[in-house]
């Protein structure tokens, strides 16, 4: 094997490794963009209702989600704070989305959320959050019954 066919067989080598390393790179970089699309897309879908104050100016958008008015009223919860929590779970939803995590991966792992959810409060209002997502609020509940079975129980 003379000098040029070593010299052949590593351009060879070296073009293949740039070649693989650019393609998997690329691989990585559009799953990624796909994953930050879905949130975007995901927190678009929802514009309306996220935007502030959306509900406490028309608290009757929550019977189009089976809650009662005069329930939430007569549980001295205010639809700010309700508005509040969606937002919250919401945002928190898109995170994962963006960062490819599973919402009970992280909430295992959220020292913020996990003092938010140990909160009284918070548990009184994610009953009536709740309304508003569907896997995501599983995945809350579960979440919740796992870490305070005596505090939170079973959600309704």
């Amino acid at each position: 094997m003379g000098f040029s066919d070593i010299v052949s067989t590593i351009a060879i080598v070296l073009s293949t490794t740039a070649f693989l390393i650019t393609y998997f790179r690329d691989r990585k970089l559009s799953e990624e963009n796909r994953r930050f699309q879905g949130a975007n897309a995901y927190l678009q879908r929802n514009a309306e209702l996220l935007k502030i104050g959306a509900l406490a100016e028309t608290p009757s958008i929550l019977e189009f989600y089976g809650l009662d008015l005069d329930e939430i009223k007569n549980a001295e919860i205010s639809i700010e704070d309700i508005h509040f929590l969606v937002l919250s779970v919401y945002s928190m939803k898109a995170y994962c989305m963006a960062e490819g995590t599973r919402v009970s991966d992280y909430l295992k792992n959220s020292k913020r959320r996990e003092i938010m959810f140990s909160l009284k409060k918070t548990q009184k209002v994610w009953k009536y959050a709740q309304h508003f997502f569907i896997s995501t609020a599983e995945d809350i509940n579960n979440y919740l019954r796992e870490t305070y079975p005596e505090e939170y129980g079973n959600p309704d």
